[in-house]
């Protein structure tokens, strides 16, 4: 899946696996990225694989906001390890029930700016 500015919302990719997974989230992640920038928030959570990190390290890396589960409450943790190993120390970890209830807040916040 990819967002495409000004064209679609998205739309689904027939390219190739990446990280083992069609339709990829990394791709998603990365493209949602570039489009929205610091205006995205990103959410990884409990998860026994690795794919998306990579898209995950790019909303980092573009200033939008970052945030995985704790890993200690996760149920598989190797997905939200892999996303704090590949996120510049910006990431805000959190358990599920803050998560929730930052992202509300965040939103919230920003509809009043």
């Amino acid at each position: 899946m990819r967002i495409y500015p000004r064209k679609f919302p998205f739309s689904l990719s027939i390219d190739g696996k990446v990280a083992m997974a069609r339709p990829s989230v990394d791709i998603l992640f990365e493209s949602a990225a570039e489009t929205f920038r610091e205006k995205l928030i990103g959410v990884i959570l409990t998860g026994d694989n690795s794919d998306r990190a990579q898209g995950f390290a790019k909303i980092d890396q573009l200033r939008g906001l970052s945030i995985v589960q704790d890993p200690n409450t996760a149920e598989c943790n190797s997905m939200p390890l892999e996303a704090i190993k590949k996120t510049l120390d910006l990431v805000k970890i959190f358990n599920t029930d803050k998560i929730t209830n930052y992202t509300i807040k965040i939103t919230q916040i920003s509809k009043k700016a």
